[in-house]
């Protein structure tokens, strides 16, 4: 009887050794996932009461915020929402280096009345002009190094967007995944054709799917902290993220509660480096997939490198999305 329990250990003990190691072909190297640890010390601190916010629920508050962030013409600075309920009616389209900071999440509260649109209520992107140049060797998984037909365009110290059509796996093309394959890199140094990076690649690139890359300029260090936010449009809204981040690096989401969304309540795409950490996210119009209705974190589109944790998701559709090439 003892041997038979001996061989039944030995076989449980086996299968979970195995089976809790990650192949070495799927493991990806995260260890600087997150915004970064360097980020400056901010001095400027504005409140949206002096530029004639009410947050009474009542009067638009969209006005006296956008001044506030005009205000600061470039330079980082901190919007900060005392104890209020501020009523906004058109989405806040966030400049690089502003923080949305409110007192407390439970105190200030962010009110998008978008009428139904297809809009997001805050909105963190900016589009992408740079020429791809192809790569021509070092596709390999986990290497820190490619060889381009041309470096033209390219600095040490850019940062690059990595891009390959779909494969045979793309069975029912859809024109929102087209080259979803992809990966951002920080480049450290250029000899010849060659360039060198930081974050090796994360799986093997197929010569066959035409891999490519460009310079990538993102928005960068925007943060949303301790608000709560919600969507208070009447009816079911056309679409819409909460917090929306394209081609976005080194931003974070912190100490906020999302209720009620349309689309997910933060949608990362084509973005690096973000923290999204210590939040709510709970309920939404709808929960039938339709413009990704329901979500909670969704990352997509060449997306990584991203932390999220220490969050609390309820009543949604899918908690966290991973997906089209994150």
């Amino acid at each position: 009887m003892k041997i038979i329990y001996l061989i039944v250990f030995a076989f449980i003990t086996g299968t979970f050794a195995t089976a809790q190691v990650i192949p070495a072909s799927r493991r990806v190297q995260w260890a600087n996932a997150g915004t970064f640890a360097n980020n400056p010390v901010i001095a400027n601190q504005l409140n949206v009461m002096d530029f004639g916010a009410h947050g009474d629920s009542l009067h638009d508050d969209a006005h006296a915020i956008d001044s506030a962030i005009n205000l600061l013409n470039g330079h980082a600075g901190i919007i900060y929402f005392p104890p209020g309920n501020y009523l906004i009616l058109s989405t806040l389209n966030l400049p690089d280096s502003v923080i949305l900071r409110g007192d407390c999440y439970d105190s200030a509260k962010l009110i998008f009345n978008l009428n139904g649109a297809d809009l997001d209520c805050i909105d963190v992107q900016v589009n992408q002009t740079g020429t791809f140049q192809n790569i021509v060797a070092g596709f390999t998984k986990d290497t820190t190094a490619i060889v381009l037909d041309s470096v033209t365009g390219f600095n040490v110290g850019d940062y690059a967007e990595i891009s390959e059509t779909n494969g045979s796996w793309n069975s029912v093309p859809i024109s929102w995944a087209v080259n979803c394959v992809g990966q951002i890199i920080h480049i450290t140094a250029i000899n010849g054709d060659t360039i060198t990076f930081e974050n090796p690649l994360r799986i093997a690139y197929t010569p066959s799917l035409h891999p490519q890359i460009r310079k990538w300029t993102p928005r960068v260090f925007m943060g949303i902290e301790d608000l709560k936010i919600t969507r208070a449009d009447t009816g079911l809204p056309g679409g819409g993220y909460m917090m929306n981040f394209y081609n976005a690096m080194n931003c974070w989401v912190k100490g906020v509660e999302s209720y009620h969304s349309c689309g997910a309540h933060v949608n990362l795409n084509v973005s690096s480096n973000i923290t999204v950490s210590g939040c709510y996210f709970h309920d939404a119009y709808a929960y039938d997939g339709s413009n990704t209705r329901g979500y909670g974190v969704l990352m997509i589109q060449h997306t990584g490198q991203c932390l999220v944790e220490n969050n609390v998701f309820n009543h949604l559709r899918h908690s966290i999305i991973v997906k089209q090439g994150a």
